[in-house]
Formats: C-alpha cells, sequence, structure tokens
C-alpha cells in the first residue's frame, strides 16, 4: 500500500538525496532561507549559525542542539540561528564531517601514514557499536575515538571563524536589500496614495 510503483536503484537514491529538491541540498537551502529571515542584528545571527555549524563538528552525538544553545546563549548569539544551523550535523553528513575531524586529530598526534583507514573504522562501528564498546574498546579508542577528541576542538574552532565570517558578509548583505525593498514599496505605496487624492 505504502510502497513507491516504480522501485528506485540505489544509484538513483543517492544522486536524490544530493539533488536540490531531495535531501542535503534541500536541507541547506532551507537553512539558507529560514536564517536569513531570522530577526536580530548581522552579528548576533552569525555569531548563532557559527555555533551551530560548529558544534557538529563535535562527537557528541544526541547533543548537538542543546550545546549549540548553551555555546550560542553564552556568546550573545541568535538562538535560533544555532538551532537551525546545528542540523549540518545529520546522517547524511557525519561520514565526512567525521572524517575531517580524524585526519586532524591523526595529523595532531604525529600519526600520519601509520594511522589505520578512517572507513573501515567507521563501517565496522556502524556495523557493530556494540563490539567497540566492549570486545575491542582499547583498540577502538586508540585508533579512532582518541583522534577524534584530539581533531574535534580545533576543527570546531576554525568552522567556527570562517562561518562568522562568511554569513555575517550574507546576513549584512540581505538585510541591507530587504530594507531597501521595503523602503522601495513603502515608498510606491506613498506615491500612489497621493496620487488618488489628487
Amino acid at each position: 500500500m505504502f510502497r513507491r510503483r516504480t522501485e528506485t536503484t540505489f544509484v538513483k537514491r543517492l544522486s536524490q538525496s544530493v539533488s536540490r529538491k531531495h535531501g542535503v541540498r534541500r536541507l541547506l537551502d532551507y537553512i539558507r532561507h529560514r536564517a536569513l529571515r531570522i530577526p536580530g542584528t548581522p552579528e548576533s545571527v552569525a555569531r548563532g549559525l557559527a555555533t551551530g555549524v560548529a558544534v557538529s563538528f563535535t562527537p557528541f552525538l544526541g547533543l548537538h542542539t542543546p550545546l549549540a544553545l548553551g555555546v550560542a546563549y553564552l556568546l550573545r548569539g541568535n538562538i535560533i540561528a544555532s538551532a537551525l544551523s546545528s542540523a549540518i550535523g545529520n546522517p547524511f553528513t557525519f561520514y565526512f564531517i567525521f572524517w575531517i575531524v580524524y585526519n586532524a586529530g591523526v595529523f595532531l598526534l604525529g600519526r600520519g601514514a601509520e594511522a589505520e583507514s578512517y572507513t573501515s573504522f567507521f563501517t565496522s562501528m556502524m556495523h557493530a557499536p556494540w563490539t567497540m564498546l566492549t570486545e575491542k574498546f582499547d583498540y577502538y579508542w586508540d585508533g579512532f575515538i582518541l583522534p577524534i577528541m584530539v581533531g574535534f576542538l580545533p576543527v570546531a574552532v576554525v568552522v567556527w571563524f570562517l562561518t562568522y565570517w562568511f554569513s555575517l558578509r550574507v546576513v549584512k548583505q540581505y538585510q541591507f536589500m530587504r530594507r531597501k525593498r521595503i523602503q522601495a514599496a513603502l515608498k510606491r505605496k506613498a506615491n500612489a496614495k497621493e496620487e488618488t487624492l489628487v
């Protein structure tokens, strides 16, 4: 009853997940659209957006939104913007986020070429998380969790500043153009009123 009329292939589902109509791009478009309309100063909105994105690079899954809200409050950022942008961390993006964090940790620990494949760690953890926590905890801690715990903080700080720098300019431009549109509309309305009075 609830199945598709025509079955889609794995490749088609994957392409849809990154298309504008579906998946990640649709989510990013939604966040951008909503974030630009949030009331507040450009600095406050930019701090909120930067906080939500940066928190997505932390390994504390399930706590991203509360963390984003708390940090945004401390930084006097827009809380709504931080909650929206924390959605950057989601099942579609976690693989790539943790890949960046993992490689940053490997670099900071000076392991380089001797580090094991990130993909093998990630896939085995996703398939058998209980094994990671019980039978092979030391192996996963040293090879996977430790690099992530070392790498997430510098990556999150860099991401925060980059997001703040970019979003501040975008929000300022959007608010400036919006004010101009509102002023132009008010002027047209006033002119039309004067014409009817004449």
